[in-house]
């Protein structure tokens, strides 16, 4: 039997809340589309260092537009 995983799919906001809290999940956060990519893949990238440091597995995705952006980041707590 397998087990299906369901995923939250989730603000950087709501990311960071549940990362600090350690609420156990699987955890998408993607671009908005709404905010500078910039920006938000800085935050994606110190979220994800974050979630490692704390010991969950955690992956940055990079983004198609390059530059070292990211553009989709995926927790598990």
């Amino acid at each position: 039997m397998t087990m299906q995983t369901r995923v939250k799919e989730v603000t950087l906001q709501a990311l960071r809340e549940a990362i600090a809290s350690g609420d156990p999940g699987d955890y998408s956060c993607p671009f908005d589309g709404h905010s500078n990519l910039l920006i938000w893949s800085r935050q994606a990238r110190e979220l994800d260092q974050f979630a490692q440091g704390r010991g969950y597995r955690s992956r940055a995705h990079p983004s198609a537009m390059g530059a070292n952006l990211v553009d989709l980041i995926v927790v598990r707590i």
